[in-house]
């Protein structure tokens, strides 16, 4: 099951992005981990996560796919950040993470 890191110092903002996301998932019925860590957090344990749903910077370094998590905490329309999650969770698989 691949595991999703959201990328927040802001408890509540990181909790509206989880709780969107859970929703997408099971209505997708793509089963995923969900995991809340700050930006040092994700340098120390970047390789164990398939997706990266950023709310603060994360380095360009990052070896794997990040997504604005902006769209779900500004109340905007988050199909396009869902599309690339989707395609990023689609390569994961691929790749067997």
């Amino acid at each position: 099951m691949p595991t999703i890191a959201v990328v927040s110092t802001d408890a509540a903002r990181a909790d509206r992005v989880v709780a969107a996301l859970s929703r997408y998932l099971q209505r997708e019925g793509r089963p995923a981990e969900i995991v809340v860590v700050d930006p040092l957090a994700l340098l120390a344990s970047v390789g164990s996560f398939a997706v990266v749903v950023a709310l603060d910077h994360v380095p360009p370094t990052v070896p794997v796919p990040v997504v604005s998590g902006m769209p779900f905490v500004l109340g905007t329309d988050p199909r396009g950040a869902l599309s690339d999650l989707h395609r990023a969770l689609e390569l994961a698989r691929r790749r067997g993470a």
